[in-house]
């Protein structure tokens, strides 16, 4: 079983006020070899903050696995909508190190090929969207 330290930072710019905030989760996520990660989900609450977003970035620190192609990360809002920021990226190569998922990078990750660490626009390659995420996106 391989471990990821994960800390996700989120930093938002607000419209109404153009003031950056950053939200962390310290927790490191287990990924096993078959299954969902623990814990699952992993929960980032966020208060206080804006109506509207008007930019986001997330880093996974210390981002590693057997298998990149085995992880997706989907970020739910409380109201329940899901954004997937990487999906089936990588193929049979281990990530290692710190990603950093940004709207405004300069390139997608790969799919099939080994994805370096780096800066990155939201990459899903998954046909059927949310199909093989087991998140209820009702809740």
């Amino acid at each position: 079983m391989k471990q990821v330290y994960l800390t996700l930072f989120i930093a938002c710019s607000f419209l109404s006020a153009g003031v950056a905030q950053t939200y962390t989760n310290p927790a490191s996520i287990t990924i096993p070899n078959v299954g969902l990660g623990t814990p699952y989900p992993s929960t980032l609450n966020v208060t206080g903050g804006p109506l509207a977003i008007n930019g986001m970035s997330v880093t996974l620190n210390g981002l590693t696995h057997t298998w990149h192609s085995d992880i997706d990360i989907v970020l739910v809002s409380p109201a329940g909508q899901g954004l997937t920021i990487m999906s089936d990226v990588g193929g049979s190569t281990d990530p290692n190190g710190v990603y950093v998922i940004d709207d405004d990078a300069a390139q997608t990750m790969r799919q099939f090929a080994a994805v370096p660490a780096g800066t990155y626009r939201p990459t899903d390659y998954e046909a059927e969207g949310f199909g093989s995420i087991p998140y209820d996106m009702t809740r």
